[in-house]
């Protein structure tokens, strides 16, 4: 793992480019260490517990403010893309 001085060490180096490619996310590395993070794996289940109903919401917000008309117009959108 890197160590960079500063936060505006690790932001310009995440900036210039092509570094997170072979590194990772410097940025977020000193973030994790300066708060005493730690990274831990995430389930495909607990991604879509978390997502699921988020996109649930918003799709019923879309039927409440007429931007859709019916709820099967939005699992359309949702099915096929927009």
């Amino acid at each position: 793992m890197l160590h960079f001085q500063n936060l505006r060490s690790a932001f310009l180096m995440l900036i210039v480019g092509g570094y997170r490619r072979n590194h990772g996310w410097p940025i977020l590395e000193l973030y994790r260490q300066r708060m005493g993070l730690v990274p831990r794996e995430v389930s495909n289940e607990e991604i879509l517990e978390r997502c699921v109903p988020s996109v649930i919401n918003e799709g019923a917000n879309l039927v409440a403010l007429g931007v859709a008309q019916r709820p099967s117009d939005v699992d359309a959108v949702y099915v096929t893309g927009y």
